[in-house]
């Protein structure tokens, strides 16, 4: 016996039908080991690393208000999950269940799956709308879940792989009831999930809604309308921690830089891991500039034959827009010139730049990677294309027509789907492997870096293993915007701390730079206290013996002598930072080194053989006017802990200043104290919060 039809099984079918071809691309790509919601091993490279560290983090804290604040990954920077890049909605969703979950679920492999299904069922939604054809709709929807555009982004930010809620915006303004709800509905969820997202879905709807607007002449319901939505978003914004940095640190330096390049669309490569990769079997890779990833949106065989489409819909009147030809011209020109930018690349070539006003810069900041505002150019490129064919040719002929470009479409983009077929995409990264890793928790449940940043190269060396390890806080993090003020001004407490041999209770320091062991060595050297292990690369200072030292740890510590200087020979100091004559506190400029913050620090042994009474170390230093709008600039200098010297520094004097040195001692540290250092932030020049002293251009020991 026949079942009954109705709307609501026949739509049902056809959703378990689209999520079925969804799980089958997931598997696919993802593989069935990565897929897996309790395996984090392939969250270990790149900022893949901070979304799982983030999530743990946050998982196992105290639930805080706002609820997004994230506060101990990453000590007093004004961190959340918003910063943190780890979707913001799964997050707090998934810590209500925390006590159900395992101990190492991961739920990003969950919000592949999601994208995918919507990437395909949207996609459909919109071809179904306009062909009625179920078919031919399903067909021109695998456009969009094999888009490299798409699948890219999932080996770099997961988050910024729902390119599905670009579709539902474009979904949105096909239909005609509750419309203004759904738009809303759209950008307070795309808050949720990513904000670039929603600055692409914010632009693409005040298009079509000022359009209203100066149609219908409504005014009230256009402002009333939009103050609603603001309350709702602030709100919300509030809510998950878009706030707990300053507003000007939520700008970023980059518009201009991480632009789309005009062969975007018909240049196959990117970058994953590093490593050049082709989408293309046919086309030739193009040359681009560095920053020019972010607007990767190559379009595949298919596509460009669908830009042309594209082209073509403008002067016929049977063409495949989905919106008035009109509405297609403004809304592809302005986001196609948003994405190039005010620098304009063709290749690795600049055709022309103009400058921007500092004010119109500061807001395009917002924006910084300009390149993603390509995504809503790129997909009514597909749309359009693929509903042209529809348009023009029978029902049969079409599908056939649709059938051949996915052939072909599939063909070109095969040695992109060999790279990142079953997880491929994923490498696993450079995991700790000394047993000391695994009794530092059962110790210490901080972990703290001596020079914080939020992208310090110590972190991606130690993927997975902060979040996993059950560590309270720590200053060793990944985020995309920290509050910069508060971020400097916890490396100057550190460094304070340091120097005066001083550390936080519960709390392991770690470093790979050696010129910072050196100097922990000098300070913490006679306090029987203190540990000093070397393990995978990494000092690790403790302030208890937590295992038996090895022989790599008792030679490495041998060795961590200072820098030796030869007398009466002068010496650069535009040498490499990471093994040099400084401790703690400078900043690596074209011309040497400047202080930043209110201790700096060198340190360096001499021959004591041609050690005469008195000697003196010269150093050539300079001032920027940028900087130092006061006729002085205070120093007070220290050798050995005892203090030497007193300097008020006039701009205009002698730039040369005298350390005396006796041969007291085998290694001698020089420790300047910076009474009025400034940052550009403070004279409203930049956003740069480093508080910078005095640069040192070169140095030389004479007898």
């Amino acid at each position: 016996m026949k079942s009954k039809f109705t709307v609501k099984k026949y739509f049902s079918d056809r959703i378990f039908i689209i999520f079925t071809l969804s799980l089958v691309i997931f598997f696919f790509f993802l593989g069935f080991n990565f897929s897996n919601p309790t395996n984090s091993d392939w969250l270990t490279t790149g900022d893949l690393i901070s979304y799982q560290d983030g999530w743990n983090f946050f998982k196992n804290d105290d639930w805080r208000f706002p609820i997004g604040a994230l506060p101990n990954y990453g000590i007093d920077v004004g961190n959340s999950i918003v910063y943190a890049d780890i979707i913001p909605f799964f997050a707090i969703l998934f810590k209500i269940f925390k006590n159900l979950l395992f101990f190492n679920f991961q739920y990003f492999s969950i919000w592949i799956l999601i994208s995918i299904f919507l990437q395909l069922f949207i996609s459909y939604l919109i071809f179904f709308k306009f062909t009625k054809n179920f078919n031919y709709s399903l067909l021109g929807s695998f456009f969009f879940a094999l888009a490299p555009v798409f699948l890219y982004r999932f080996g770099i930010h997961i988050a910024l792989a729902s390119h599905w809620l670009i579709l539902l915006s474009i979904y949105i303004e096909t239909i005609e009831k509750n419309k203004n709800l759904y738009r809303n509905l759209n950008i307070i969820f795309s808050i949720t999930v990513h904000f670039s997202l929603t600055i692409i879905i914010l632009m693409f709807h005040y298009f079509f809604k000022l359009d209203e607007f100066l149609l219908k002449k409504n005014k009230y319901n256009f402002f009333l309308d939009g103050l609603i939505l603001f309350v709702f978003s602030i709100f919300i914004m509030y809510l998950i921690g878009y706030f707990e940095i300053p507003a000007q640190d939520g700008l970023g330096g980059g518009y201009g830089y991480f632009s789309f390049n005009l062969n975007g669309f018909f240049n196959p490569v990117n970058r994953f891991h590093n490593e050049k990769i082709s989408w293309s079997l046919f086309l030739p890779i193009l040359k681009y500039t560095k920053g020019h990833y972010e607007g990767f949106s190559y379009l595949g065989l298919s596509g460009i034959l669908f830009l042309f489409l594209f082209l073509v819909s403008f002067f016929i009147k049977k063409n495949g827009f989905i919106f008035k030809k009109k509405k297609m011209i403004i809304i592809s020109l302005f986001f196609f010139l948003l994405a190039i930018s005010n620098n304009v690349y063709y290749s690795d070539k600049l055709i022309f730049s103009y400058g921007l006003n500092n004010y119109l810069y500061g807001i395009l900041g917002i924006i910084r990677a300009s390149g993603r505002l390509i995504w809503p150019v790129y997909y009514l490129i597909f749309f359009t294309g693929i509903i042209f064919i529809y348009r023009n040719f029978n029902s049969k002929n079409s599908f056939l027509i649709l059938f051949f470009l996915l052939f072909v479409q599939i063909v070109d983009l095969s040695p992109g789907f060999k790279e990142i077929f079953n997880g491929k995409i994923y490498l696993e990264g450079n995991k700790l492997k000394d047993s000391i890793w695994n009794i530092i928790p059962n110790h210490y449940n901080t972990v703290r870096i001596l020079e914080r940043t939020n992208t310090s190269d110590l972190y991606f060396k130690m993927p997975d293993y902060l979040g996993r390890n059950g560590f309270k806080k720590t200053d060793i993090f990944n985020a995309a915007r920290v509050n910069r003020v508060k971020l400097e001004e916890g490396t100057y407490k550190t460094t304070k701390k340091i120097s005066n041999k001083i550390t936080d209770s519960n709390a392991v320091y770690l470093s790979n730079k050696i010129q910072h062991a050196r100097y922990l060595k000098y300070i913490f050297q006679n306090d029987s206290n203190y540990h000093f292990y070397f393990r995978d690369g990494i000092w690790i200072l403790t302030d208890k013996k937590i295992i038996e030292k090895n022989n790599n740890d008792l030679n490495k510590f041998n060795e961590l002598k200072a820098k030796f200087i030869h007398f009466n020979k002068k010496e650069s100091m535009q040498f490499n930072l990471n093994d040099s004559y400084q401790g703690l506190g400078w900043k690596k400029t074209p011309d040497g080194i400047i202080s930043v913050g209110y201790l700096s620090s060198l340190l360096f042994s001499l021959d004591q053989n041609k050690c005469k009474k008195k000697n003196y170390l010269n150093l050539n230093f300079k001032l920027d006017d940028n900087l130092h709008a006061k006729d002085y600039f205070g120093i007070n200098i220290f050798v050995n802990k005892k203090l030497a010297n007193k300097l008020n520094l006039k701009e205009k004097q002698k730039n040369l200043f005298q350390i005396e040195i006796e041969c007291s001692s085998e290694e001698f540290l020089i420790e300047f104290e910076i009474l009025n250092p400034l940052s550009l932030r403070e004279n409203k020049k930049h956003l740069n919060a480093q508080k910078l002293g005095f640069e040192i251009t070169d140095i030389e020991l004479i007898n």
